[in-house]
C-alpha cells in the first residue's frame, strides 16, 4: 500500500513556528514542542484546580461552636452588633 505524500503548511500551537505536516492532525512542529505545550497545559490546570477548591475552615468551625454565645454578638472591635 502507497502512501500518500501530503505536505500540509500549518502552524506550531506551541512556538508559533510554520511547519510541513503529513497529518492534519498534527498540531507541533516537533515532540520537544508537544510535550512542552502539554505541560504548560497540565500546570494551567492543576493551578485553576487549586483556585477553585474550597477552603475548609474546619478547625476554625470547631473553635467558634467552643465559644459563649454572648460573644457571638461583637465583632472584631469589641462593639455591639446590632440585630436588625
Amino acid at each position: 500500500m502507497s502512501e500518500a505524500n501530503i505536505k500540509i503548511l500549518k502552524q506550531c500551537l506551541n512556538c508559533g513556528n510554520m511547519f510541513e505536516a503529513h497529518k492534519t492532525t498534527t498540531k507541533y512542529c516537533t515532540h520537544k514542542c508537544n510535550s512542552q505545550h502539554y505541560k504548560l497545559r497540565k500546570r494551567l490546570e492543576q493551578k485553576s484546580e487549586i483556585e477553585q477548591a474550597p477552603i475548609l475552615n474546619t478547625k476554625f468551625k470547631s473553635v467558634t461552636k467552643q465559644l459563649p454565645s454572648w460573644l457571638n454578638d461583637y465583632n472584631t472591635n469589641d462593639k455591639k452588633i446590632e440585630h436588625i
